[in-house]
């Protein structure tokens, strides 16, 4: 474990606005969460899907009240999200509007202190901060326009908060199980193959995907499920297909070397029930197999 609270700048993440009173509306609408529930100045993490129930993006929903709504995405592609969204508006008065490029986005992790307890009051003010939750990992973002990009980091640096790099924070991802765009999200899966169940109402009516995703649930058709995975080398290239006593078995899709030392970490999608062959797994690297070994 991280000693103290580190934070990484993640700016090229996509965030979009929604203007116009039917935007909540609309999300609730597309989207598998029940985010009617979000109050002003509140948030909602929530999955958009298409038709057959596959991860399109990943977003947290944030009310700005009379300034609208943000959807802030796991990508880096704003267009795409914005796209997305674009297709389902039929009727309704809603004004979409990238602002990736003129937000500066950070994301504590590991934290051991509250946001609002090291940022001064006036910057705070200028500040969204919002939560999301990764099984057990609690991740805190703070979104600020760009113009307060440095005092925002000078406070955050000041407060002994550690500026980290995206490689040193994909090795806390991986070690942690947390699903990242595009390895784990994407439209390869589903939500409840990459452990998104809290991300899913299955109590408040349709959305893009709804009934694949309920009939997946209902009848227990999850045929995959993602998991940590230890191993002694990393694969040539990513995806990398995992296999079982020669058969096919599921895809490693991030691996990372830990720091200083010689071990490696994965995250794959493996067929469900793959803990009962923990030590029977392996992925190809050249002529030798590597073996896999499931960790959660």
């Amino acid at each position: 474990m991280l000693e103290m609270s580190h934070f990484v700048d993640v700016s090229e993440r996509a965030i979009v606005s929604l203007v116009g009173t039917e935007s909540l509306d609309l999300l609730q609408r597309i989207s598998t969460n029940d985010v009617a529930k979000i109050n002003a100045g509140g948030s909602a993490q929530t999955v958009l899907t298409n038709e057959k129930g596959r991860i399109v993006e990943v977003i947290s929903v944030l009310d700005r009240g009379e300034d609208g709504l943000l959807a802030v995405g796991q990508s880096s592609d704003p267009v795409a999200l914005k796209q997305y969204i674009e297709k389902y508006i039929i009727m309704e008065d809603i004004i979409l509007e990238v602002l990736s490029d003129q937000m500066t986005h950070v994301m504590l992790f590991d934290s051991m202190q509250n946001v609002a307890d090291v940022i001064h009051p006036s910057v705070l003010r200028e500040c969204l901060i919002f939560d999301e939750a990764f099984s057990t990992v609690r991740l805190t973002h703070v979104v600020v326009g760009s113009a307060f990009r440095q005092v925002v980091l000078k406070e955050l640096l000041a407060a002994g908060v550690v500026e980290n790099s995206q490689s040193e924070y994909e090795e806390f991802r991986v070690l942690n199980g947390v699903p990242g765009f595009p390895g784990e999200l994407s439209l390869l899966y589903n939500p409840l193959e990459a452990g998104l169940l809290p991300l899913v109402s299955f109590t408040k009516g349709c959305y893009v995907g709804q009934e694949v995703v309920a009939r997946l649930d209902t009848y227990k058709k999850v045929q995959r499920r993602l998991v940590r995975l230890g191993m002694k080398d990393l694969p040539a290239e990513l995806p990398e297909k995992i296999y079982h006593e020669g058969q096919e078995w599921g895809s490693l899709t991030s691996a990372v070397r830990l720091s200083g030392t010689l071990e490696c970490r994965g995250l794959g999608y493996v067929r469900t029930g793959s803990e009962l062959v923990p030590e029977s797994l392996c992925f190809h690297k050249g002529t030798e197999a590597i073996n896999l070994v499931v960790e959660s």
